[in-house]
């Protein structure tokens, strides 16, 4: 079962997604752009300018153009260029044995700096079909292969390791196509390697009967440290009015498709979800949760709250409504989900197109915001370019204002409307060009399947949070008899400023009383509260905190620093402002009267950026007579 598990996570993939259009240009009458050079029969003279490098061997380098479009070979003896270089190259184009068409250069010129990222690919995608193949021009694919033609593109790919030889070894990802990767001379290979991560350019090559297969020609291996996966059962619910009519048009089969496609797209994030047709599509009748359509909407409160408690009928799955809407169309209502409520909601399947094929990635996109993920984009779509770059130029063409999610590895995204389902990779706002995430799932472009780095951080960790209280998201709201930090007495406070902060922007109704004690610290700060006791006796005594992108490690003591210690050092890092929901710190015999709690700032995650400390309030539960 954990093979057959790991094999599924390693199908990195995105089988039968377009993840990006190369070489997707018209030919212009002088060639600028690899393309362009590609579309020239063998024996023209070509020239290229400001091309990035990728990949450099003895007498041979890659360049590839800045959007990650289009790649080629480019033949030099003695070049001396590195990756992440810029070049500018003249020589003529030809093909070689393997039908790579190539540049024999005359001439490389460095020409500046320029890093490109590699594109993850599915092992089945890897090399693609013919592109504008007539006569000798265009690109050949691979044999049998009908995909988007990735010959010269840098990329990466995952999977389980075979080695061959001293240089070659075959990787699987289950995607039902192993991929053959090479090294250089002198890179070592380890056999006892079990799954790997491989960087390279996509080649191909000859295997002498008039077929061609594809190759990595790999710059970096690296062993795959696996981390635990995270299963998740997915609950479908099809949602009618009280009365039955306006059923969503959904069924169990059609909810399989949104679920595979997450699968595939969360797959580098070690998440999987799990679903069963028979058991785990089911019918309601609520005119409340047929007409939610989030945030919005004035009926809100009352439908989060009812989406909740039909969730909490379903503990430890992803529960998902199907709806049809409040309007007559059932294609008017979105999709939406976040982590301050339990569910996911969904259009009906037949009902949700998108670019003019149905919407398969909505499920992966809303999941996503379940999983705590935002918009690549910052506001509502643009309705047209011109909109955008007016917004652009009236508030400082400053690119960061586009970026919606903070993260650093998902680029500025303007988010213009009609681009969604264009192939353009770039759009200038201004003079500036904005590389447009187009493969990115948070993105709204077409049939998008792609999360990074940071994002699989952010997921992981919202789902922790998730899975350790029955996929209810922690809340600090509703406590019984909440004693409020932001109003008990300070004793102390050493190196610590503290204040009363309004938690409404960051969620209303998430905090007890809507406030927290906010604590501006440093490593090693402390301060002391005194926490009422009504009668003396045995208590459990909770606390209710906050986690934020730059906050702290704070250990708790009763009386001063070094009395005693009560509970685990709690860690407010999160990649959000969010509720903690119950912290126990201790269950024991308390005094009537104040009791002094000392709290100390003891160090931070790596992944924080500072050592801040957010309060809700305390609760004492009695514990026996």
């Amino acid at each position: 079962m954990v093979f057959r598990l790991l094999r599924i996570v390693l199908a990195v993939t995105f089988a039968g997604i377009t993840i990006f259009s190369a070489c997707s240009v018209v030919a212009q009458s002088a060639p600028r752009t690899i393309a362009d050079v590609k579309l020239i029969s063998d024996g023209e003279p070509v020239s290229l300018y400001q091309k990035a490098v990728t990949y450099t061997g003895q007498d041979f380098f890659y360049v590839e153009e800045d959007e990650r479009n289009c790649g080629i070979r480019v033949e030099m003896p003695g070049h001396r260029l590195s990756a992440g270089m810029r070049v500018n190259v003249v020589g003529t184009i030809f093909t070689n044995d393997h039908q790579e068409r190539m540049i024999m250069a005359t001439s490389a010129t460095p020409e500046g700096e320029f890093t490109i990222k590699p594109i993850l690919f599915r092992g089945s995608n890897v090399g693609g079909g013919d592109w504008n193949v007539r006569g000798s021009s265009g690109q050949m694919g691979v044999t049998g292969s009908t995909g988007l033609n990735n010959i010269g593109i840098l990329a990466r790919v995952l999977g389980s390791y075979e080695q061959i030889d001293a240089t070659t070894f075959l990787l699987d990802d289950d995607s039902g196509k192993k991929i053959k990767c090479s090294v250089p001379e002198g890179y070592v290979l380890f056999p006892d390697w079990q799954y790997v991560s491989a960087t390279g350019v996509v080649t191909m090559e000859s295997q002498g009967d008039g077929t061609y297969s594809p190759l990595l020609v790999a710059g970096k291996v690296g062993a795959l440290l696996v981390p635990p996966m995270l299963e998740l059962h997915v609950h479908c619910i099809r949602v009618s009015d009280d009365d039955g009519s306006r059923q969503a048009n959904t069924t169990a089969a059609q909810f399989q498709q949104w679920v595979d496609f997450a699968n595939a797209t969360f797959a580098p994030a070690w998440i999987h979800f799990l679903y069963d047709q028979a058991t785990d599509f089911t019918d309601i009748k609520s005119t409340l949760i047929n007409n939610m359509t989030g945030t919005g909407d004035p009926n809100w409160n009352q439908e989060k709250a009812a989406g909740n408690q039909y969730a909490a009928a379903y503990p430890n799955k992803i529960v998902c409504f199907s709806r049809y809407g409040p309007n007559a169309d059932p294609g008017a209502v979105g999709g939406f989900s976040w982590t301050d409520y339990n569910f996911v909601a969904l259009k009906g399947f037949a009902n949700a197109w998108h670019c003019g094929h149905p919407h398969l990635e909505q499920f992966a996109h809303e999941v996503g915001h379940y999983m705590g993920l935002v918009h690549t984009f910052p506001f509502d779509p643009f309705p047209t370019k011109n909109d955008a770059e007016n917004y652009f130029i009236n508030h400082g063409s400053d690119p960061n204002m586009f970026d919606g999610d903070g993260l650093s590895d998902t680029s500025p995204d303007p988010g213009i409307a009609p681009m969604e389902c264009s192939t353009d990779t770039t759009v200038t706002l201004d003079g500036v060009v904005f590389p447009l995430p187009r493969t990115n799932i948070m993105s709204y472009y077409n049939e998008a399947a792609e999360v990074t780095p940071m994002q699989i951080n952010r997921a992981r960790w919202f789902l922790n949070q998730r899975m350790a209280h029955n996929m209810a998201m922690p809340t600090n709201a509703g406590i019984a008899n909440p004693i409020e930090a932001e109003t008990m007495d300070v004793v102390q406070a050493i190196n610590t400023s503290l204040y009363v902060q309004d938690m409404a922007p960051w969620g209303s109704g998430n905090w007890s009383g809507g406030k927290q004690l906010f604590a501006v610290c440093s490593n090693g700060s402390a301060f002391s509260l005194l926490l009422p006791v009504a009668s003396a006796g045995t208590y459990r005594l909770d606390m209710y905190a906050t986690y934020a992108p730059d906050y702290g490690k704070i250990q708790a003591w009763l009386g001063l620093v070094d009395a005693y210690k009560i509970g685990s050092p709690f860690d407010g890092y999160g990649p959000i402002v969010a509720p903690s929901g119950a912290v126990t710190l201790t269950t024991q015999y308390f005094l009537a009267g104040n009791n002094m709690i000392t709290f100390k700032v003891t160090g931070k995650s790596a992944l924080s950026d500072g050592y801040l400390v957010g309060l809700d309030c305390f609760r004492l539960i009695p514990v026996g007579p």
